[in-house]
This record gives C-alpha cells, structure tokens and sequence, in this order.
C-alpha cells in the first residue's frame, strides 16, 4: 500500500498537495508511473502525460498521515491568526 503525507499548518488550510512518504518501499506503482513520465517512449502526444496510478495507490484516510508543523500556510495567516491571539489572551 502507498503511504502520503500531508503537512498541515497552524491555521488548518489543507494545502494543495499530497506528498509520497520517504522511502523505496513505500509504493512501487508510484515510482513506476513517475518513471513513465521521463519515458521518451510512453509519450503518446506533447498533450498527454503518461500516468494511470491504480485506485489502491490513490490517498485516502487509510495510507494518510497528517503531520503537524509549526508554521501557517501563508504570511496573511500568521498576520491574521496572531493578531487574533494578541486581542483575545484567554483564548
């Protein structure tokens, strides 16, 4: 089974993208349709890419992990977010 990681920030924004956890074993489909693409032969047309992942490499909450950081998603969010926290201590 793959295995994803998705970093999510402080201000909970899902980001926009999904990363392959580390490792050589973590999904050989993945690394074989990343292969593919720099595969001179598979490109049918300039307007395609060649990848099909199997619907069992795709992420869900199963193969998932969220890892916490310590950063916000973007600079208007920590402005926003601490200035909110500065206004209201108790929170």
């Amino acid at each position: 089974m793959c295995n994803y990681i998705v970093f999510l920030p402080l201000c909970n924004h899902y980001p926009s993208q999904v990363w392959a956890a580390p490792g050589d074993e973590s999904c050989p489909a993945l690394r074989a349709q990343l292969a593919r693409i720099y595969d001179p032969a598979e490109h049918l047309s300039p307007e395609t890419i060649p990848f099909d992942l199997p619907e069992r490499c795709m992420p869900c909450q199963e193969n998932t992990r969220v890892v916490w950081t310590r950063e916000y998603c973007s600079w208007d969010c920590r402005w926003r977010l601490e200035a909110q926290l500065t206004l209201e201590p108790n929170r």
